[in-house]
This record gives structure tokens, C-alpha cells and sequence, in this order.
């Protein structure tokens, strides 16, 4: 994600990276895991550009951005909400630049070496508790 937009005084504040070993075909997990972030750095309120390297995530991230009610699954609508709450943001595919082989290189680096980096969470988990806790205020 990229949130700088302009704003001189922000630098790269967080870098994580997700890796999907579940069995899920759902694209949308990466970015579920990647919209946490503006909101525990606190500048869900700043414009953000979303980088996506599969075209299908990019295309189901585009679809919700448009109709947050077009979720189905569990992290569709996790997504939906994470989406429309961050401001102003916008989905964008990578495939060059700066995002791209930073990224392409970390990756590498995490492929190769022993790290503490990489962390589980239970993002099925998240969404469930996330959709319950919508469905309780309504």
C-alpha cells in the first residue's frame, strides 16, 4: 500500500507480507491482511493506492470497491469493510516500479533465509468474528 499521495512528511512506515497456506481459493485474503495495517498505524483517514500482483484479487477488490454489497464469503465482506473505510483508496495492479522489486526481492530474501518476520494469524478466523460482530449491531 502506498499512502503518501503526495505528503512529503510520511515515509514507509510498515512493510509485511502474507503468505496463504491455506488450501483457499480466495483471492482476497492478502488484502484483507494488507488493509489491517492502515488502521493499527492509524492512517486509514490518509488516501492509500493498493498494489496487487494477482490479477484476480485486483479484480475482486475493484468489483467491492464499486459494490460493497456484492460480498458473498466471509472475507469477501471482511474485505468490503476494510475497503470502504479506508478514504479515498484505490486498487492498482503492480507489475513494475519501486513496489514491485521491493517486493520481488523480499520475497526472494524470505524464501532463502530463516526468518522472524513471518507470522500465522487465523484470517478465517478474523472475518467470522468480524461478520458476527456486524451482524449484532444491525
Amino acid at each position: 500500500m502506498d499512502a503518501l499521495h503526495g505528503v512529503k512528511a510520511l515515509l514507509a512506515a510498515s512493510e509485511s507480507y502474507f503468505l496463504d497456506r491455506s488450501n483457499s481459493d480466495e483471492p482476497l485474503r492478502a488484502t484483507c491482511c494488507a488493509l489491517a495495517h492502515p488502521f493499527q498505524l492509524q492512517l486509514h483517514c490518509h488516501p492509500a493506492t493498493l498494489y496487487h500482483l494477482d490479477s484476480a484479487a485486483l479484480a475482486s477488490c475493484t468489483a467491492l470497491i464499486a459494490d460493497r454489497d456484492s460480498a458473498a464469503t466471509t472475507i469477501e465482506r471482511m474485505a468490503a469493510r476494510l475497503l470502504t473505510a479506508v478514504s479515498h483508496l484505490k486498487a492498482a495492479a503492480c507489475v513494475k516500479g519501486r513496489f514491485f522489486d521491493r517486493l520481488d526481492s523480499k520475497l526472494n530474501q524470505l524464501a532463502t533465509l530463516d526468518s522472524n518476520e513471518l507470522v500465522s494469524i487465523d484470517l478465517q478466523a478474523m472475518a467470522t468474528a468480524l461478520c458476527r460482530g456486524q451482524k449484532e449491531k444491525v
